[in-house]
């Protein structure tokens, strides 16, 4: 790699450059392929990209088979000629994390970037593959990926050149086992087109009807009186939730209530681009509390009024850009929320908004300035006397 490159402009300058994205990417299960598909067009500023796919089901990617054949892509030659190998790491990628760690062994020419997206996790347990995953062999696998395991991951992260979390209070919490750790926003492609119908969308998973029934009688009684037709369209959820939603919906037949049921990334999308009001509970759930949120993200890029009752990290932090409106009574801060229907130059507004820090310009000028401090620090590190 030549030193001083100036990363901070983009791809009229790099278009001699060579970028290696590895993932997994569409069509996939993982909302990590369709962040990935969108990084694509961030990594295309700075040289010319190469996908290195993973495999898209988590169980394949999960198996000793895949972390063995991604270790040998690591430790070849291929990617070492690379300007940058970027790579998405998520529970259970362990063909991502093996290729990555073949990377940190011998020299390179490459700078080595990482995406953790459960912060401050890298991949689960890094030696339950998935031959092992059932008893009693789970415990032993578990047992040896808090050991060895995770010496591995501190190699890992001690030579990355660059390790990303999608919030900031994750790139703090990453911040100490990584010496290298930065925050990016959750990028988000732009909408060419955006036509709103008086839609509320609660998107998957879906577990608990009493909020998707509480939302039905309230957009009811609203829509008796404007005469305004709404449509709940409600995401993925099981046949047990799907039949209490239907049990308690009002009789009177002034909501159309549709159940779309899993969705492809297109289809999601889609459906973010038509509804005007999105509500996504999450309540009490268990999870990663330092996570981004795609689907608001993807949600507020398209304009909604993103409504939700989610803590975390990444619906706070867009919370804070006035991107999504945190609530603790979801039925009734959606009944506000049918005021401003349509509110054609408020979905516009919103929409810029949300491109301002999410889209791929912006995430692009604050990649570009994460690489340049990375080259920067390793031509110190290489000029360093010994």
């Amino acid at each position: 790699m030549t030193a001083g490159q100036d990363w901070t402009r983009a791809s009229s300058d790099g278009s001699d450059r060579t970028v290696a994205h590895v993932s997994s990417f569409p069509p996939s299960p993982s909302g990590v392929a369709l962040y990935a598909a969108v990084f694509d067009q961030v990594l295309a500023g700075f040289g010319s990209v190469e996908r290195v796919v993973a495999p898209a089901d988590p169980r394949e990617s999960q198996s000793l088979r895949s972390a063995l054949r991604g270790l040998v892509v690591g430790l070849g030659p291929r990617l070492r000629e690379a300007d940058v190998v970027h790579v998405e790491l998520s529970g259970r990628a362990l063909y991502q994390f093996y290729l990555a760690l073949g990377l940190t062994i011998g020299r390179r020419r490459s700078l080595l970037a990482i995406t953790c997206h459960d912060t401050p996790s890298l991949v689960g347990w890094t030696l339950l593959f998935t031959g092992l995953d059932r008893r009693p062999f789970r415990r032993v696998a578990q047992l040896a990926s808090s050991g060895v395991g995770h010496q591995l991951e501190n190699r890992l992260l001690s030579r990355c050149d660059v390790t990303v979390a999608l919030t900031e209070e994750g790139a703090i919490a990453l911040g100490r086992r990584a010496p290298t750790a930065v925050s990016l926003p959750h990028v988000v492609g732009r909408v060419p087109q955006l036509t709103k119908e008086p839609r509320v969308f609660v998107p998957g998973y879906v577990s608990d009807p009493d909020v998707v029934a509480s939302i039905a009688d309230v957009v009811a009684r609203r829509a008796h009186v404007e005469g305004v037709r709404w449509r709940i369209v409600v995401g993925s959820t099981d046949e047990h939730t799907r039949s209490e939603i239907e049990r308690r919906l009002t009789p009177e037949g002034r909501v159309v209530t549709d159940f779309a049921g899993h969705q492809s990334e297109e289809d999601l999308l889609a459906e973010f681009a038509r509804a005007f009001i999105v509500v996504r509970p999450v309540g009490a759930a268990r999870g990663n509390s330092l996570a981004a949120s795609g689907p608001l993200g993807w949600a507020a890029a398209r304009g909604c009024l993103c409504l939700t009752d989610d803590a975390r990290s990444g619906a706070r932090e867009l919370a804070d850009h006035a991107l999504v409106i945190r609530s603790s009574s979801l039925s009734e801060d959606v009944s506000a929320l049918l005021d401003r229907w349509p509110d054609h130059a408020g979905v516009l507004a919103r929409a810029a908004s949300a491109q301002a820090l999410l889209g791929v310009e912006a995430v692009s000028e604050r990649y570009g300035a994460v690489l340049q401090d990375a080259d920067q620090r390793r031509v110190g590190e290489s000029s360093a006397p010994v």
